[in-house]
């Protein structure tokens, strides 16, 4: 009967809906640290090193100290990068709304395509930033703010008023008010986040093997692995890079409490998906295969694995797909909540974990190092399992050390520590101080469109700051019904662009008085129409003389051939231009020339006797065959 009770109570807690925690430690990551970057932890009031691959939820805390970089990956594929000298606050954290507080230092924010309304908060104003873009947010010392959209759109709020900054445009705020400038040159910090641009850029995976939650981890997978097929589940992806022959899933990191429970911080640059998503299925062909979660049941967990209870030790071992995840909250269709459930009446498995027949699967670590948080996981080759050793739920002990609380166990040096003026601050006072701010869609900008990206290679010098912010107590002023005019920005802009009239070659038959008239600035259409018209008619005219002395020299041509070809003169010249050949002078003197001339007409004249046309042609004939021998 009490079987039957708690095998009933089991059904009940898998079929009754579940209440999530308020935990949005799946909506964000560390995703790069260089140097002693630091997270604040909230129980014991301890700043601890940071290291990739951490979760990060609301109320997080990390200061990166000088030398120190940082980045941030966010669910929906945006990154948050921190500068040296630099505190940021997390105040929201969840599917609706992003939002940070930078207390000081620099902070580089790079949106994703579905990233619309990602808010930066600080002291000077709330920059609320939008999709594809690109800005920087500094506050450095007791000098100007400053934020920059190097690509993109932002839209900000201050006490000097709201406006929206466009792409190649710096908003500055001082002691006087806010301006906006163009951009200045890139420094080392920019410089950096180009070329971490260009390395994340630079990965292209096939798409379609992952769903829609997980897309923005496919480059990171292809780039450290393959997609193969097994058998029931298709396609799997697989590890190859930083697995050795006897590597298991759950291995290569640390279990470290945070926020009431133990969250697992994988050492592999691509462990942040595998271990906190889906399943993990051994195959004899492939090894280690991680198989994602169905479409539409993706749930991130501090860590897909079920324990193994024994007196001395601590273990666990991988789920398999479609096994039963039991943890604090609500974790997909495939889990239980145990938040406030007695584990005496949880229904253990029947059967004992599928992978905890696998040789090398199940990872042990000595109880004592556990709660303190040292020592390593190592490999237990258990020759056989109870099932009534296996345990679904977490450990429930809490940790008795401080390095079980950290990321990454290592020393912190004083100097690197935050300042003393960098205190904690709860993020419900932030947001209380900081309440989400709606992106206006009808604030003042330029709207030509926007430059993607500044001009490194030109040395362009910084234009004069020119106030655009809007005052909130200035009321818009209205304009006249039925006008329709752009921005002044817009026209001064089109001013710039606009292209010069092109104006076509002249005709050299025009008189200079029209030809003037033409290049005088401002002259009447009529009269250019007049002068057009005179041009075509005198091209006309043209066109006609030149076709009438066409057809004259045609008909003169005509005429030289019907006259004799047996003439006395006729033979003279051909006489003539033999002796030319012989004695190679193509050209004679011109003198010469005119007394031969004279000579000819000293000469008598000869009277010449028509002969009919018929016999004119039989005699020429001989004429022409003889001329032809000669050539």
């Amino acid at each position: 009967m009490n079987k039957l009770v708690i095998t009933i109570i089991g059904i009940l807690l898998i079929l009754l809906p579940v209440v999530a925690l308020g935990s949005s430690e799946g909506s964000a990551r560390l995703t790069l640290v260089q140097g002693d970057v630091q997270l604040f932890d909230e129980e014991s009031g301890e700043w601890l090193p940071a290291a990739p691959n951490t979760p990060i939820g609301e109320g997080d805390r990390l200061w990166s100290p000088t030398g120190a970089h940082a980045e941030i990956q966010l669910n929906t594929g945006s990154y948050l990068r921190l500068g040296e000298d630099t505190a940021l606050d997390v105040v929201r954290l969840d599917d609706d709304n992003r939002q940070v507080y930078l207390d000081r230092g620099r902070l580089y924010v790079s949106t994703s395509s579905t990233d619309r309304d990602l808010q930066v908060d600080s002291e000077d104003a709330t920059v609320n930033i939008g999709e594809k873009s690109r800005v920087g947010v500094d506050m450095i010392g007791t000098s100007d703010s400053e934020v920059s959209v190097i690509k993109g759109s932002a839209y900000v709020e201050s006490v000097s008023g709201r406006t929206r900054v466009r792409s190649g445009e710096a908003l500055i705020f001082s002691e006087n008010g806010a301006e906006i400038a163009a951009l200045r040159e890139p420094d080392e910090w920019e410089w950096w986040n180009e070329k971490r641009n260009r390395t994340l850029d630079s990965r292209t995976a096939k798409r379609g093997h992952l769903p829609d939650e997980l897309v923005i981890y496919e480059d990171e997978l292809a780039a450290n692995g393959e997609w193969v097929v097994i058998e029931d589940y298709g396609y799997v992806w697989r590890p190859t890079v930083h697995v050795v022959a006897d590597w298991t899933p759950y291995r290569e990191g640390r279990w470290v409490w945070r926020r009431g429970g133990y969250v697992w911080i994988a050492t592999e640059p691509w462990g942040w998906a595998p271990h906190h998503y889906g399943r993990w299925q051994h195959s004899n062909r492939w090894g280690w295969c991680w198989v994602p979660p169905r479409r539409g049941d993706v749930f991130w967990s501090p860590g897909y694995v079920a324990w193994v209870g024994t007196t001395d030790n601590v273990a666990w071992v991988p789920l398999a797909p479609n096994e039963v995840y039991y943890g604090y909250g609500n974790y997909g269709s495939l889990s239980i909540n145990i938040t406030h459930v007695d584990q005496r009446t949880i229904v253990r498995p029947v059967n004992v974990y599928r992978n905890a027949r696998v040789r090398n699967s199940i990872t042990v670590i000595n109880r004592n190092s556990f709660v303190r948080g040292q020592g390593a996981p190592q490999r237990w080759d258990a020759p056989n399992i109870d099932r009534r050793q296996v345990a679904p739920i977490p450990p429930a002990f809490k940790p008795a050390g401080r390095e079980a609380r950290m990321p990454l166990v290592r020393k912190i040096a004083q100097r690197n520590l935050p300042p003393p003026e960098v205190g904690r601050r709860h993020e419900a006072a932030l947001k209380e101080r900081f309440p989400r701010v709606e992106r206006r869609r009808g604030a003042p900008a330029a709207t030509a469109p926007p430059v993607d990206d500044r001009r490194k290679s030109q040395n362009v010098p910084a234009q004069a700051p020119r106030n655009t912010v809007t005052p909130p107590q200035a009321a818009p002023q209205q304009k006249p019904k039925g006008s329709v005019s752009a921005p002044p920005a817009q026209r001064t802009r089109e001013r710039m662009v606009a292209p010069s009239p092109v104006q076509q070659p002249r005709q050299t038959v025009t008189t200079p008085q029209v030809e003037r008239k033409h290049e005088r600035a401002g002259s009447p259409p009529g009269k250019q129409r007049q002068t057009q018209q005179t041009q075509q008619t005198q091209q006309t005219q043209q066109t006609q003389q030149t076709q009438q002395t066409q057809q004259r020299r045609g008909q003169e041509q005509r005429q030289e051939i019907r006259q004799p070809a047996t003439t006395n003169v006729q033979k003279e010249k051909s006489a003539v231009r033999e002796q030319k050949g012989a004695s190679g002078q193509v050209n004679q003197p011109r003198e010469e020339r005119r007394q031969r001339g004279a000579v000819r007409s000293e000469q008598p004249k000869k009277v010449w006797q028509i002969e009919p046309r018929d016999q004119q042609q039989k005699e020429a004939q001989p004429v022409k065959r003889e001329r032809r021998e000669e050539r």
